[in-house]
């Protein structure tokens, strides 16, 4: 039993010392601003995340990659369809950790972060699709594949597109 609990103590002790901040930044290749969080490890910087945010149309859901499985969770939660007809669109467009603060949970807590960050701030708490940067034609790292896998188990999803909607 103790060494449950030292176990239990160990992984909170590595984390505990992970701080996650909300700030802002912009994506050059749309023009717009984005959400990002920036990973500190006992007050140094340590990676970070970030996502662009857009409302998109059915019909311009189809231009995506993941088109398939964007369109299938739009069918079975109609609530991520505006009056408008439109759908919010969260694709993380970078992410990375520094050595030091991989293997330790990080990667998730930061996109769970984002994706909260996102919900509060730019959706107004309206479910929205968060998509791997892949499904834009652009590439995804096999570490990130693992995080979306995370997510996916703990959302409604295809594969790794996810819909938070908590």
């Amino acid at each position: 039993m103790k060494v449950i609990y030292r176990k239990i103590a160990s992984q909170y002790l590595k984390t505990a010392r992970f701080e996650l901040k909300r700030s802002s930044g912009w994506d050059m290749d749309s023009d717009s601003l984005t959400k990002t969080i920036e990973v500190f490890k006992d007050g140094e910087f340590s990676g970070t995340f970030e996502a662009t945010v857009k409302q998109v149309s059915l019909k311009e859901i189809s231009k995506y990659l993941c088109a398939e499985e964007m369109i299938e969770l739009i069918s079975q939660h109609q609530d991520l369809v505006d009056t408008t007809g439109k759908v919010y669109v969260a694709e993380v467009i970078n992410s990375f950790l520094y050595e030091k603060a991989k293997g330790q949970g990080i990667g998730t807590k930061g996109y769970l972060e984002l994706a909260k960050y996102i919900y509060e701030t730019k959706t107004s708490r309206k479910p929205f699709l968060f998509i791997p940067n892949y499904c834009s034609s652009h590439t995804t790292s096999p570490s990130a594949i693992r995080v979306w896998q995370s997510l996916a188990r703990k959302y409604p999803s295809k594969y790794e597109v996810v819909v938070i909607n908590r």
